[in-house]
């Protein structure tokens, strides 16, 4: 199952789909996700479920709906009944072309017009291209932690 978002389509991992697999792997191995997200992304698209049936901790693949190409993909657990933290990656063959700011812009959005009050991103201080994302993508800079900044999208009133 797929889910149409403006730009961006959600999509579910499938072992059996060659191109998912790829990326699986190339943002299992690529040292920017291994550092700024986590050290096994493969395992979290093992462990996922699918699209028609969105549930907290799912991590799901994210395309391109006019070219129909993979380009990153976003986790997310919802906390309180109405808010979500987000995690979030780029494959590297689509980063600096607008696809990380789509991504929260248009995922985000999903959410608060459904029934999600506020989305949470976490992300390192040294980060500086998720940090202008998040920005670009309508979110707030909330606090400043130890090597952590945390970024708040909340639906209008």
């Amino acid at each position: 199952m797929e889910l149409k978002l403006k730009t961006l389509t959600i999509t579910d991992y499938d072992a059996l789909d060659e191109n998912k697999v790829k990326l699986s792997y190339e943002l299992s191995t690529d040292p920017l996700v291994e550092r700024y997200v986590f050290h096994d992304v493969d395992r979290w698209f093992r462990n996922t479920g699918k699209v028609d049936k969105m549930q907290t901790g799912d991590t799901l693949m994210i395309k391109d709906s006019v070219s129909d190409e993979l380009v990153g993909f976003f986790k997310f657990h919802t906390f309180f009944d109405s808010s979500v933290s987000m995690d979030y990656g780029v494959s590297s063959r689509f980063r600096n072309k607008g696809y990380g700011t789509k991504i929260l812009l248009e995922v985000s959005d999903y959410f608060l017009d459904n029934g999600i009050t506020d989305i949470v991103l976490c992300i390192d201080m040294k980060n500086e291209a998720s940090r202008k994302c998040a920005l670009k993508a309508g979110f707030v800079q909330d606090t400043f932690g130890y090597n952590i900044d945390r970024f708040v999208k909340e639906k209008s009133k």
